[in-house]
């Protein structure tokens, strides 16, 4: 993905129009200097194999799927009592949903990589660039979890994210017994504590 505007949208009245993730990759170590391609989940569209939508948002409806020139992607729409002003989740990737048992990102060479994009209206987002994190949060089978630090970026922009679980340190929270060789779900999250709607 390259970087692209929001532009005019029916929702500006949104403080944003998060979260638009297009892309996840998961590579793994195949030799000392050399990365594979794991899988590569396009969020153009939803997975659902028989089991369930593998993307999905945990709580409400608000995740849809959109396309631009560029491409498509999954978004997220934040409004009162499911993440405006506060901490937002989703949307959250099942991998046993999408065919994937479990995934190996303990090699201290495997990533994690993403391309995002966060939209905040300017007619009503009084701290555009001050408020808006994104976190990774990662489950093995056992579910244990970790969550990364924010990622911070401009607002409207695509951005190309990508860390090492294995030597990602510290952790911004969670379980350092998690198992990264059995990972199975990924969720993205974080906050819109100056959202007004």
């Amino acid at each position: 993905m390259t970087g692209s505007t929001a532009g005019t949208d029916t929702n500006e009245k949104l403080r944003w129009l998060i979260w638009s993730v297009a892309l996840v990759t998961l590579f793994w170590a195949t030799a000392p200097n050399a990365l594979g391609e794991i899988y590569r989940l396009p969020l153009d569209q939803q997975i659902d194999i028989g089991q369930g939508s593998a993307i999905y948002y945990p709580t409400s409806p608000l995740l849809t799927f959109e396309s631009e020139p560029e491409g498509g992607f999954a978004r997220m729409h934040l409004t009162a009592g499911n993440g405006r002003g506060g901490y937002y989740w989703g949307p959250y990737i099942s991998l046993p949903k999408a065919g994937i048992p479990s995934v190996d990102l303990s090699n201290p060479r495997s990533t994690v990589e993403f391309d995002a994009r966060y939209f905040q209206s300017p007619s009503t987002n009084t701290n555009p660039y001050g408020d808006a994190p994104v976190f990774v949060k990662l489950w093995d089978n056992s579910f244990k979890s970790v969550a990364t630090h924010a990622f911070y970026w401009r607002a409207y922009e695509w951005q190309h994210i990508s860390f090492h679980p294995a030597t990602y340190s510290p952790w911004y929270t969670g379980d350092p017994t998690i198992d990264l060789s059995r990972i199975t779900l990924i969720a993205f999250y974080g906050t819109d504590w100056a959202g007004t709607g």
